[in-house]
C-alpha cells in the first residue's frame, strides 16, 4: 500500500542536490547543470591507477572441505590484492586529506577497482593430501575512477560500510586455522582405537536348527557402530566448516551489493534476497543489517526496515546512518515523532567517522522537513540555516520562497505553506526519491 512516493521528497531531504553531485550525469529529464562557480561544477581530474593488480593466494589454513578451501582462498587473495592496491593509490591531495586511515584506503581501493576471479588451481604437491586450492584475483581500475572518488569523498558512509564488511571478512578468515584444526582432528582415522576394528570374519556364525542336513544358512556379521564421540566431533567440525563458507559467501555478496546510487541509497531493492541470506549467515554484522534495512525500505517493508536498523544499531550504536534510515522508515509509517527523535540522536552523535559534513547536511535537511510537517517553524528554520552554513542553501531558499525563515516577525495569520508532494516537488521532476 505504501509505494515509493511515501518516502520524503528529495526537495526536503537534500536528495536532489546530492543526486546532482553524486552522478556523472543529471537524472533523465532534468537539467541540473551547475553554475561554473558552484562547488559541484569542479570536474575531477584524471586518476592514474595502476592496473591490473593481480594476487594469488591459498586459504591460510588446511585441511578444509574443497568448497570451503576455494572460498577461503578467494577471500584471502582479494584481501591481499586490495591491500596492494591501497598501497599504490596516487599521492593526491584529495586522497591524503579525505582518506587518512589505512583501512579506509583499502575500502577506497575496493571502490576504485573491479575484482576479477581468474579461476582456481590446485597447488602442486599438496592438492592430493590437503585439497589446498589457490585462487588468483585481478583488480582492474574502473573507467570512471575519478568520478567515483568524487562521489565517495562526498558520501563517507560508503567507505564506512565497506570498511566494516572487509573487517567482517578478515574476521572470518582469522577463524580458518582453528576450524581447520578441528576438521583435521575429526577426520583423523585413529581416535580411541575403535576405528581400527574390523567387523568380524565374515564366516558362518549362526546355523538355524531347522536347516536341512547339508545346508547351512549364513548371516552377515553385525556392523560395529562407530565411536559416538568421534562421529559427533566430525559432524560438528563439518558444520563449522560449512558456517565458515557461508560467512565468506555472505561477505563477498554484501560487498557486491554495496553500490552508491545517484539518489543516495547504498544498495537496491533487487539485492534484498541476497542480503537476507547474508544477514542470516552474518547476524553479528552491523553493515549487513544496515544494507538489508535499506533494501527492505526500498521494497516497501518499512516495519522490517526498522527492525533491521535496530539490529544494526545494537551492534554499532554510533552508526548514524542506521538512525537516518530508521527515521525514513518511521516517516513512511507516519510516525513523525519517532522519525525526528532518530534524526536528533544521529545529529548528536559524537563519532565523526560516521557524521561528516555531507551526512550532517542531509540529516539537517531531513529534520527541517519533519519539523515543518509538525508545524515547528522555528526548529525548521534553525535546521535549514545550519545546513546552509555548511554549504547547502537549497532548503533554506525553498522555505524563503514560501515566506518562511525570512527573519521577519509573523504578520497576519496566513495559511500554512503547502508541503511539496513526493511526486510533484519542484526539485524532483524526475519522480525519484532519495534516502
Amino acid at each position: 500500500m505504501l509505494g515509493a512516493s511515501a518516502l520524503p521528497p528529495v526537495t526536503v531531504t537534500g536528495g536532489a542536490a546530492y543526486a546532482t553531485e553524486n552522478s556523472p550525469a543529471p537524472p533523465v529529464g532534468q537539467d541540473n547543470t551547475p553554475a561554473d562557480d558552484s562547488p559541484s561544477a569542479s570536474k575531477p581530474g584524471p586518476l592514474p591507477l595502476i592496473s591490473p593488480i593481480s594476487y594469488s593466494a591459498q586459504c591460510p589454513a588446511a585441511p578444509l572441505p574443497p568448497h570451503v578451501q576455494r572460498l577461503c582462498a578467494e577471500a584471502a587473495a582479494q584481501m591481499e590484492a586490495l591491500h596492494a592496491a591501497a598501497a599504490r593509490l596516487p599521492n593526491r591531495r584529495d586522497i591524503r586529506m579525505g582518506i587518512t586511515d589505512a583501512d579506509d584506503r583499502t575500502a577506497l581501493a575496493a571502490e576504485l577497482y573491479t575484482p576479477l576471479i581468474e579461476g582456481e588451481h590446485s597447488t602442486a604437491g599438496s592438492a592430493q593430501s590437503t585439497g589446498a586450492q589457490g585462487v588468483t584475483v585481478t583488480l582492474l581500475a574502473r573507467p570512471d575512477a575519478a568520478e567515483t572518488l568524487l562521489r565517495l569523498l562526498r558520501n563517507p558512509d560508503v567507505l564506512a560500510l565497506r570498511r566494516l564488511l572487509l573487517a567482517d571478512m578478515a574476521q572470518s578468515l582469522a577463524l580458518a586455522p582453528q576450524i581447520a584444526g578441528e576438521y583435521a582432528a575429526a577426520e583423523s582415522p585413529a581416535r580411541g582405537g575403535r576405528t581400527s576394528l574390523t567387523p568380524g570374519s565374515g564366516g558362518t556364525w549362526y546355523v538355524a536348527k531347522v536347516t536341512p542336513p547339508g545346508e547351512l544358512e549364513q548371516h552377515p556379521p553385525a556392523p560395529i557402530m562407530p565411536d559416538a564421540g568421534h562421529e559427533a566431533a566430525r559432524q560438528q567440525a563439518q558444520a563449522r566448516a560449512d558456517n565458515l563458507a557461508a560467512e565468506i559467501t555472505a561477505c563477498l555478496s554484501a560487498l557486491d551489493a554495496l553500490r552508491l546510487s545517484p539518489e543516495g541509497w547504498l544498495t537496491s531493492a533487487e539485492a534484498l534476497p541476497t542480503l537476507e541470506n547474508a544477514a542470516a549467515a552474518l547476524p553479528r554484522s552491523a553493515a549487513v543489517q544496515l544494507l538489508l534495512a535499506e533494501a527492505q525500505l526500498q521494497a516497501g517493508m518499512p516495519q522490517r526496515s526498522i527492525l533491521s536498523c535496530s539490529a544494526a544499531l545494537d551492534l554499532a550504536p554510533a552508526l548514524a546512518r542506521g538512525r537516518y534510515i530508521r527515521s525514513l522508515a518511521h516517516w513512511r509509517l507516519q510516525q513523525m515523532g519517532l522519525a525526528e527523535d532518530d534524526l536528533s540522536a544521529a545529529l548528536n552523535t559524537t563519532d565523526e567517522t560516521f557524521l561528516r559534513t555531507p551526512d550532517r547536511v542531509r540529516l539537517l535537511r531531513a529534520r527541517g522537513a519533519l519539523r515543518m510537517l509538525r508545524n515547528n517553524a522555528e526548529g525548521m528554520c534553525s535546521d535549514l540555516t545550519a545546513a546552509c552554513a555548511l554549504g547547502d542553501c537549497e532548503g533554506l531558499a525553498a522555505a524563503r520562497n514560501q515566506q518562511l525563515c525570512t527573519g521577519q516577525p509573523a504578520g497576519d495569520a496566513s495559511p500554512a505553506p503547502e508541503v511539496p508532494s513526493p511526486a510533484a516537488s519542484p526539485a524532483n521532476t524526475s519522480g525519484k526519491v532519495a534516502p
